[in-house]
């Protein structure tokens, strides 16, 4: 990703990292489904949305516009085993066994060290 889209990039982590899907976030906006896509891909015209709306977006994410905007990658995400079961609706033995064989976290004792953003992904909404 390009510091183009260094909006669409964070976006994407907060909002996984809050547990909510593109549709979830953008009901908690009072938004149509689409947008939310449009931004975290960087599709042309949804690339430098106001301040108002970023700071709408922030507020919901329990995040500051400046975190939004920040061109440092976020730090991974920190969860627990029973955090990422609840998040996919398995058991915290499954949730250990998928993460680890996705390659995209590792596990320290109890917790889970999320290397990649897009664990939970987002299939059902992007084939939508």
């Amino acid at each position: 990703m390009t510091n183009e889209n260094v909006l669409g990039r964070n976006l994407r982590h907060y909002r996984i990292l809050r547990g909510l899907t593109q549709n979830q976030f953008s009901d908690l906006l009072g938004w149509q489904h689409g947008p939310i896509s449009f931004y975290e891909t960087g599709k042309s015209g949804f690339t430098n949305p106001n301040l108002r709306l970023i700071n709408q977006m922030a507020g919901v994410l329990g995040v500051t516009a400046s975190d939004l905007l920040r061109v440092d990658p976020p730090k991974p995400a920190v969860l627990s085993t029973s955090q990422v079961a609840q998040r996919l609706g398995v058991s915290p033995q499954k949730a250990r066994k998928f993460i680890l064989a996705s390659g995209k976290a590792i596990c320290i004792g109890r917790h889970l060290y999320i290397l990649e953003t897009d664990l939970f992904g987002d299939e059902e909404e992007e084939a939508a």
